[in-house]
């Protein structure tokens, strides 16, 4: 009889951002009970706790946090490194990595006396580089679906580890056993037992399974109770025992050598691979299960495209990741200083290098389980902690002087250049070739991100005839169009205003004037583009666009010039798109009033011939304001009117039907042309309170 064992890897992680009742609940839900079956058996486990739940428990649950230590020191549990706020390692620059790699380890080693020798890999990207900076972060050994072995031409059962290497840097392998991963989330402990034997009796010899997952499957809620089922199965076999990973990759013999291509986990396959391709691969399924192949011998066929499918998918994302690595940069250029023996001490970096890793956390540039992207909640978190951070650093730069900078350079490494504007309390980027827009507008005294919403896309498994979008929002979006066809909703898009919507602006000059608190930073745009009037004639039309930001105010102020080529009869106006993030996943926590009257939930639309509208972000301690002023003194013109309504995506969790997730407002401003003219001038500022903002760095 042979005597096989198998691994248990548990993976508990919350994105930063859940809330404080939340994360009371994982861990009263799935914590606690494990620790409870664990103490009350001599099962092992191995266990992966991100940083976010590793924190909480050190300042809010710490009899817990030392029954888990107790655990750990007695070679009960494991514990399982990975980046410490649970980020895809693949898409941070190598120092962060190791970083994250190194805080986690120290931080465990510090609680429990244990430093990990595996490492986690959150959201399940793969990419050979990564073998280099796991073994650089003391890493032996990781854990990988199966899928990806079969597809690096590994034939015959997956037991034991195999190892990789890159640049001569080794890391075990650890697959994933697909029936076993099937096995415990239905509870069948049997039927868990028969695999490990069956697998034993194909091969004639000890073997080796593993099985990884959340660790709420062997929770199950508050009970244990998968745990537990697996437990009593693994009683009545005595050919079957538990193993902790690290202990069996030192005692095993690799089973040998494979080289893994760029992946990702199987929940994100269908994202980051053409829909064409998967209607292929059903088909191709259907045919390999009539031909005999079972489930998961078929599903072995499918990999998923390269993992960062999903930043050209999400624009909106894919900025977020170049704005993540813009403060890593600024970061890493004072360390370098600072190590050096420049102007301050190596302690005043722990501050802003946790926020910088706060704001790395995985679940919010990929499609996880939890769908975080379309979070409003953890992209708000995202972005106030690289706020911290970079204000952190500007802090330790320059003091609480003020300052105000303008560059012109290609922010989101798209071949197309932008403009940044930075002062000590907003973050300004505006983008020519998107129409013109303002594309990032950050209150960094704040860390709340104005411009954060998500466009409304097709998503996998949604019901026909869903609203989408035909650009991605932004701030100060540009339409025209004839008054009739112009609508009263602003979530849609009027027909003849797409012209402006994606025009490509000329930039035509950026620069400052004046000096110190007085200065003020100025970018002029031209664009040109066409109205279609309800004949079908189409006008040509030119606008000037005018951006200003100045170093003292909480503001940014935009002026529109707007002209005709000529003269029409039909009644135009001209539209300005402004979507609005409200910080908040929950439309109920932010409210609306438009021209000073009440104020009433962001959830419900609302129009009037209102000339201005705050929105009121109580949980922030914000109130953002959006204003308008003619300025051409048109005579008989009609007066400017707004619109707000609720900006909602459909946000799909992997197996999971839609849900509405709630991004916050979009604001639509109409101004009338005057009838018989062929101008319009105008302007909009939108200012931000905030507070108890933060206004330096200590």
């Amino acid at each position: 009889m042979h005597t096989s064992r198998l691994r248990l890897i548990g993976v508990l992680s919350a994105p930063v951002g859940t809330r404080h009742d939340a994360l009371l609940r994982l861990c009263e839900s799935t914590l606690e009970p494990l620790i409870d079956a664990l103490e009350g058996s001599k099962a092992c486990l191995a266990l992966r706790v991100d940083g976010t739940i590793l924190e909480f428990l050190e300042a809010h649950e710490v009899a817990l946090a030392d029954r888990l230590a107790r655990l750990c020191a007695d070679g009960r549990v494991e514990p399982v490194g990975g980046g410490f706020y649970a980020p895809i390692l693949a898409l941070l620059p190598w120092r962060d990595a190791l970083g994250q790699l190194e805080m986690t380890a120290g931080f465990l080693e510090r609680r429990t006396g244990v430093r990990p020798t595996g490492a986690w890999l959150d959201e399940g990207v793969w990419e050979p580089r990564l073998a280099e900076v796991l073994e650089a972060g003391g890493a032996t050994w990781t854990a990988i679906d199966a899928g990806a072995l079969r597809a690096a031409a590994i034939d015959g059962e997956l037991d034991g580890h195999f190892v990789t290497e890159h640049v001569g840097r080794p890391l075990a392998v650890l697959p994933i056993d697909a029936a076993l991963v099937r096995a415990v989330a239905a509870h069948d402990g049997a039927a868990v037992v028969e695999r490990v034997r069956a697998s034993a009796e194909r091969l004639g010899r000890d073997v080796t399974l593993t099985w990884a997952g959340p660790a709420s499957v062997l929770a199950d809620g508050g009970s244990a109770s998968g745990l537990q089922t697996l437990l009593d199965a693994l009683d009545l076999a005595t050919d079957v025992t538990l193993a902790l990973p690290g202990p069996t990759v030192e005692q095993e013999v690799g089973r040998g050598r494979v080289y893994l291509a760029s992946g990702v986990a199987p929940a994100m396959t269908a994202q980051t691979i053409a829909p064409w391709r998967i209607a292929g691969w059903q088909r191709r399924r259907a045919m390999l299960q009539a031909a005999g192949d079972g489930e998961s011998e078929a599903e072995q066929w499918l990999r998923g495209g390269i993992w960062q499918a999903f930043l050209a998918r999400y624009g909106e994302i894919d900025r977020l990741h170049k704005r993540m690595l813009d403060v890593s940069r600024r970061f890493a250029a004072v360390e370098r200083v600072m190590r050096n023996g420049g102007f301050r001490a190596m302690s005043q970096l722990v501050k802003p290098r946790r926020a910088l890793y706060r704001g790395q956390v995985g679940a919010v540039f990929g499609w996880g389980a939890r769908a975080a992207m379309h979070d409003a909640d953890i992209r708000a978190a995202v972005h106030a902690a690289l706020c911290e951070a970079e204000r952190s650093v500007e802090g330790l730069v320059r003091g609480r002087s003020d300052f105000l900078e303008v560059s012109l350079r290609d922010v989101y490494a798209e071949l197309e250049t932008a403009v940044l504007v930075r002062s000590r309390r907003l973050r300004v980027v505006v983008r020519p070739h998107a129409g013109g827009t303002v594309a990032c507008l950050e209150h960094t005294a704040s860390g709340l991100a104005l411009h954060d919403v998500l466009t409304r896309r097709q998503e996998l498994g949604q019901p026909p005839g869903m609203p989408q979008d035909a650009y991605e929002r932004a701030l100060f979006h540009d339409r025209i169009a004839p008054v009739a066809a112009a609508g009263s909703e602003p979530l849609d898009d009027p027909p003849g205003a797409g012209d402006l919507l994606n025009a490509r602006y000329r930039l035509l000059g950026a620069d400052t004037q004046g000096r110190g608190a007085d200065e003020t930073a100025r970018i002029t745009l031209a664009g040109r583009g066409e109205v279609v009037l309800g004949d079908g004639r189409t006008v040509a039309v030119e606008v000037v666009k005018r951006i200003e930001v100045d170093a003292r105010h909480e503001a940014v102020r935009v002026r529109w010039a707007v002209e005709l080529a000529e003269a029409v009869a039909e009644p135009l106006e001209f539209l300005v798109e402004c979507n609005l993030s409200a910080a908040t996943s929950r439309c109920e926590e932010a409210e609306v009033a438009l021209g000073g009257g009440p104020a009433r939930a962001a959830a419900e639309p609302q129009q009037g011939n209102a000339s201005s509208l705050e929105l009121r972000l109580p949980l922030r301690r914000a109130r953002v304001g959006l204003h308008l002023q003619r300025s051409d003194a048109a005579v008989g013109a009609q007066p400017m009117r707004l619109a707000v309504a609720p900006l909602f995506s459909l946000a799909m969790p992997h197996g999971a039907t839609p849900r509405p997730a709630f991004q916050g407002v979009t604001a639509l401003a109409r101004v009338p042309l005057a009838e018989g003219s062929r101008r319009l001038e105008f302007e909009a500022w939108l200012s931000v309170v905030a507070e108890g903002a933060a206004d330096d760095v200590d």
